[in-house]
C-alpha cells in the first residue's frame, strides 16, 4: 500500500468518486489535462494506445486488448478504474513471458516505489501549477491519469489500453489519440452527468473518436445508442467495424469454468477459443477485444491462434464472477451496479447452478438504480444480508424496504461488511453458495477480508507442519 504521505498527497486532490453530487458543480475541462501534457512533453503521444467506452463491459474488454497483446510479445500498459484494494491497481504494466504466481493476484501494478517517486518528485511541481487556475484545479482521478501516461512513457510500453472514467468526452484519458477505440455497450447511467437518454450517453462516448485515422469497434447496442455512434463515425471519417454485424462469434460450449467460441472478423477465423471467466456477457467482452486487436492489422507481429487462446486464457479480472472460499464456503464475487450487470450476474449464476436459491451479501452506492436491482435478484435470494462498504457514497436503507423489495425471502441488515460476510458464513448451509454485490467498494472490502483471511490459514498451517 501507498505510504501515508503519498496517499495523503493524492488525497489532497478533490475525487468525485467519492462525492458524484460535486460534480455537478465541478469545472470539468479538457483543456486543463491537454495543457498539463503539454507541460510534461505530451507523453500520452510516445506509445501506441486503445481507448474504450461505455456502460457495461468496459473494464473487462480492455482487461482481454491487454492480456492478448502481452500473449503476442508486446510490453502493455493497462489503466482502469475504479479499483478494489489499492489505488496501484490502477496502473499496471503486463510484461511478456510473465504470469502471476498467486491465480488471484492482480498483475504487474506499478510499484508503491515507483507510484510515490513520480506522484511525490516528478510530477509534484506539475501538478502543484495546478492547484487553482484559470482552467480550474486538477482532480484525482486527473492526477492518476496522468501519472499513467507518465509512467507507461518513462517505462516504454509498446502499448496502452485506457478505460474511461466517466462518459467519454471531457474524461481526462480523452487527450490520447488511439488508434483503435472501443464502445462497448451503452445503459442509462450517470444520467445527471451524462444525459438522461442512451442516444445522449452514446453521443459523450463516442466522443473518444476524433478522425479518419481511427479505426473503431462498436458492441452490440441499442438501435438508439448504434446510430448515434455510428453517424459521429461517418462525421469524423472513421471506419467502425460492429460486432454482430462485419465481427461475428458462435458460442461452442459453456461449462462451469470456461466459455468456448468461434471468432470470425473478415478472412480471419479463430475456432475453439476459451476464456476462463464464467457468463456469455464475457464471451461478448472478448469478441469486441479481439475484434480491436484485429482493426490494429498485427497480424504478422504474433497475432496466431495459438497465442490469441494464451491471451484469453490469462485473461484474469478481479471480482468479476470471481470464486473464493472462506471456511469451505464458496463466495462469489461480482461487481455488478447496474440493472443490466445485475442481470448478467443472475443469468451466470442461473447457468451454472440453476434456479437454487443463493444467499446475497447486498451494498450499493447512493447514485443506482437500487430498487430495480434488488428486484431483479430477488427470485435468486433464500436470505439478503444488506451493509454497507466504509465509503462516503453507500447507500443506507432500513430493514423494512428491504422486506419489501425482498418479500419471501429472510432479510437482516447489519453495520458493515465484515459484519455481514460473518453472517452470511454462518447461515450457510452445505450446498449454499454466498453471493456479494451491489458495488466495488463492497466486494474490494469482502475480497480483501477473504484473501487476508485464507492467507492466514495457510501461514498458521505452515508453521504447524513446520
Amino acid at each position: 500500500m501507498l505510504h501515508a504521505q503519498a496517499q495523503s498527497y493524492l488525497n489532497s486532490f478533490i475525487n468525485y468518486e467519492r462525492n458524484l453530487a460535486e460534480l455537478k458543480q465541478a469545472n470539468i475541462k479538457l483543456d486543463r489535462m491537454h495543457r498539463l501534457m503539454e507541460q510534461l512533453s505530451d507523453p500520452q503521444r510516445k506509445f501506441r494506445c486503445l481507448h474504450v467506452a461505455g456502460t457495461k463491459g468496459k473494464g473487462s474488454t480492455c482487461h482481454f486488448i491487454a492480456f492478448l497483446l502481452r500473449a503476442a510479445g508486446f510490453r502493455v500498459g493497462l489503466y482502469t478504474s475504479p479499483h478494489l484494494h489499492d489505488v496501484r491497481e490502477r496502473i499496471r504494466i503486463l510484461q511478456p513471458n510473465s504470469s502471476p504466481v498467486d491465480p488471484h493476484s492482480v498483475e504487474g501494478c506499478i510499484s508503491t516505489e515507483a507510484f510515490e517517486r513520480c506522484l511525490r518528485q516528478e510530477l509534484y511541481p506539475h501538478l502543484e501549477n495546478w492547484r487553482e487556475t484559470e482552467l480550474g484545479t486538477l482532480s484525482y482521478f486527473e492526477v492518476l491519469t496522468a501519472l499513467a501516461f507518465y509512467y507507461f512513457y518513462q517505462q516504454r510500453v509498446d502499448f496502452a489500453v485506457f478505460e474511461t472514467g466517466l462518459g467519454g468526452r471531457l474524461d481526462a484519458t480523452n487527450v490520447v489519440h488511439a488508434e483503435v477505440c472501443g464502445i462497448t455497450p451503452i445503459g442509462l447511467e450517470h444520467t445527471e452527468q451524462l444525459g438522461d437518454t442512451l442516444g445522449a450517453i452514446a453521443q459523450e462516448k463516442a466522443a473518444i473518436i476524433k478522425d479518419a485515422t481511427q479505426r473503431v469497434v462498436i458492441a452490440p447496442q441499442t438501435q438508439e445508442a448504434l446510430s448515434v455512434i455510428q453517424d459521429h463515425c461517418d462525421q469524423v471519417g472513421a471506419k467502425y467495424f460492429t460486432v454482430g454485424e462485419n465481427i461475428r462469434f458462435l458460442i461452442n460450449a459453456s461449462a462451469k469454468s470456461e466459455n468456448s467460441f468461434s471468432f470470425y472478423q473478415g478472412d480471419q477465423q479463430y475456432s475453439d477459443l476459451t476464456i476462463p471467466l464464467a457468463g456469455e456477457h464475457q464471451i461478448l467482452n472478448a469478441v469486441t477485444a479481439l475484434g480491436m486487436i484485429q482493426a490494429l492489422n498485427l497480424n504478422e507481429q504474433g497475432f496466431r491462434q495459438e497465442s490469441i487462446q494464451e491471451g484469453l486464457r490469462q485473461t484474469f479480472i478481479a471480482g468479476r464472477f470471481e470464486k473464493l472460499s472462506l471456511d469451505g464456503q464458496e463466495v462469489i464475487l461480482d461487481c455488478a451496479h447496474t440493472p443490466e450487470s445485475i442481470q448478467m450476474l443472475l443469468k451466470t449464476f442461473e447457468s451454472l447452478y440453476g434456479r437454487t436459491p443463493g444467499i446475497f451479501l447486498l451494498g450499493f452506492s447512493k447514485d443506482k438504480r437500487i430498487e430495480a436491482m434488488c428486484r431483479l435478484i430477488a427470485p435468486f435470494a433464500k436470505r439478503v444480508i444488506w451493509t454497507k462498504a466504509a465509503h462516503p457514497r453507500a447507500a443506507h436503507l432500513p430493514t423494512e424496504q428491504l422486506k419489501i423489495f425482498f418479500q419471501g425471502s429472510i432479510v437482516q441488515s447489519t453495520e458493515n461488511s465484515e459484519q455481514a460476510l460473518a453472517q452470511a458464513i454462518s447461515n450457510c448451509g452445505r450446498d449454499d453458495r454466498i453471493v456479494v454485490t451491489g458495488s466495488m467498494y463492497l466486494v474490494g472490502e469482502v475480497r480483501e477480508k477473504i484473501l487476508t483471511s485464507c492467507k492466514s490459514q495457510v501461514a498458521s498451517l505452515k508453521k504447524k507442519n513446520a
